[in-house]
This record gives C-alpha cells, structure tokens and sequence, in this order.
C-alpha cells in the first residue's frame, strides 16, 4: 500500500508538472461529422508558442488558431487537432478565410493519420468575421465540408466522402503574438 501510494505521489507531480507547461489560451467547440468534440487551444509557456499564431510574409497577416482534442501524450497534447487560418493585409484590415484542417491520427501503431482540409479551392468553408479587441479576445464561427488529403502527395482522395465540420472559437491572444 505505501509504495502505490509513493507511485501515485510521484506520477501526479509529473503529470502537474507537464500540464503545467500547457496554459489553455482558448478552445474550439466543435461538431465533427455528429460528434460533438472540444479543442483546448494550448500556450507552450516554456516555449512561447502554439495555440494562436500570427505570422507575417509579403504584404499579409496570416492568423492561425489551433487546439488539440487528444489529452497528453508523453506530456504534450496530442491530436487529433482542429486548425483555422485567416489572411488579411498587414494592418488587419480585408481579413478572410484561408482554410480548415482536421488532422486525426487513427492507428497508433501504424501512425496512420488521417488529415482533412478546405480551401478557397478545396471543399466548402464559411466563417464569420474574425472578431478581435483590444484586450486580444478573439472569437469567430466556421463549418466546413473538408476534404480527406493524402498525406503523401498532398492531394484530395477520390471517392472518400469527408467530414463536415462546425462550431466556434473563443480565446485571447497571446500578448507577444497580439503586439505585433
């Protein structure tokens, strides 16, 4: 009894400390083919990453929100992963939907994984106006025909039917992300 109670000790401080490293900035709540899911948005504090994600290139903004539905795997989240992308022009002005990728992971011997997309030329997408204040609140609503993509050559594949996707996401941008 007392090494078991040693042994729990001991996996609860690890797994504290792992979780600890993953603050959850937002989350999508979404219905994936029926299945209602949630999608905690994860922040790497050690690392200052995830989650959310503004990157620049050329003349535009590109906004990425991501949350990850798996628990933790070897003390980081793990898929499967629910991803939106905006593009807009550097200011923030013109913001409008670039795409929406379900990535599922289905064997985990294998690691086959499973990754579905939309795109302004691929499937269906819609989402409302990215809302943002001053604060880095941001929200928005998206659904999705998405489109099962090999993941060898990048290419839909014939004859599969996809998933339908939709929901909502809530969340704050991360400060260094929102100054820039």
């Amino acid at each position: 009894m007392r090494i078991s109670v040693v042994f729990l000790t001991v996996v609860f401080t690890i797994l504290t400390a792992c979780n600890d490293r993953f603050q959850v900035i937002g989350k999508f709540e979404a219905t994936v083919n029926r299945t209602e899911m949630v999608f905690p948005s994860y922040r790497d504090t050690k690392m200052h990453r995830g989650g959310i994600k503004f990157n620049y290139s050329g003349d535009n903004k590109i906004m990425f929100f991501n949350g990850l539905a798996g628990g933790f795997v070897d003390g980081s989240p793990d898929l499967p992963m629910l991803a939106v992308t905006f593009k807009g022009d550097l200011d923030g002005n013109n913001i409008k939907l670039a795409s929406i990728i379900l990535h599922k992971k289905i064997n985990l011997r294998t690691v086959q994984n499973l990754f579905y997309r939309s795109s302004e030329k691929m499937g269906k997408q819609w989402a409302s106006e990215l809302q943002m204040d001053e604060q880095g609140n941001a929200s928005f609503s998206f659904r999705a025909e998405l489109v099962r993509i090999d993941t060898n050559t990048n290419k839909p594949i014939e004859g599969d039917k996809g998933i339908h996707v939709e929901g909502t996401f809530s969340g704050v941008v991360p400060e260094d992300e929102f100054a820039n």
